[in-house]
């Protein structure tokens, strides 16, 4: 089991959890455009995408 929680080399999983309303999705948005400046390939997944994703692009 240890094999698949240690991050691989170059490999990271962020996770952005709280309550509602905290800015999970907000921060999530904000740190793949950061990495995306810096051309870091990246990929952005929410659970229950919705409305207020639209606010964020």
């Amino acid at each position: 089991m240890r094999d698949y929680l240690v991050p691989k080399e170059g490999f990271r999983v962020l996770f952005f959890i709280g309550k509602g309303g905290v800015g999970k999705t907000t921060s999530s948005a904000a740190v793949s455009l950061a990495l995306a400046k810096k051309r870091i390939q990246n990929s952005d997944s929410l659970n229950r995408p919705g409305p207020q994703l639209g606010g964020c692009v």
